[in-house]
């Protein structure tokens, strides 16, 4: 049987890990706001990255996954 113990240990590390996978792409995310703002880009601007990165790159990871096998983001393992 499952020690009650041990398994809020393993919620919370599963948790932490959850947690842990957003970590570079929000880091990315407040980097590239202050570059654009650095460089003189406007607010409005800088608001439309989230909206770009949020829906454009799985757009563009869709389309390399559609390609042929021998091209750039076909699977070259498999």
């Amino acid at each position: 049987m499952i020690n009650p113990k041990s398994l809020k240990k393993f919620g919370l590390l599963g948790s932490l890990l959850y947690v842990s996978q957003f970590i570079p792409i929000a880091c990315l995310y407040e980097a590239l706001s202050v570059f654009m703002r650095q460089r003189g880009a406007s607010l409005e601007a800088i608001g439309y990255q989230g909206v770009l990165i949020i829906f454009l790159l799985p757009l563009l990871w869709l389309v390399s996954r559609s390609l042929p096998e021998n091209s750039i983001g076909g699977d070259a393992l498999s």
